[in-house]
């Protein structure tokens, strides 16, 4: 007899059923409707890449010249695939 799925399974399916649709509405259906124009004009942007230089004097001095990366909101997926954001990332190393 299979075990009944728990509410937190099926909440579970249930987001990722929501998002699959909301993939196909905003990103799939679109993109196929554009004959494949909507990904690839995408793709084509750069990306935000930003370089602040912070200055403290409670800073300890063996810290001085140390690079410091924050990456953020890299949705992964059709419009950002992994590779890409590998390259992102090895570029501003």
């Amino acid at each position: 007899m299979p075990r009944s799925q728990s509410k937190q399974e099926r909440k579970r399916k249930g987001k990722y059923r929501r998002a699959k649709i909301r993939h196909f509405l905003f990103t799939i259906g679109p993109n196929r409707i554009s004959g494949g124009r909507m990904i690839r004009r995408h793709l084509d942007q750069e990306v935000a890449v930003r370089e602040i230089d912070i200055a403290s004097p409670l800073w300890p001095a063996a810290f001085d010249g140390l690079r410091i990366g924050h990456v953020t909101d890299f949705h992964l997926g059709d419009l950002l695939p992994v590779e890409k954001a590998v390259e992102i990332g090895r570029a501003h190393v």
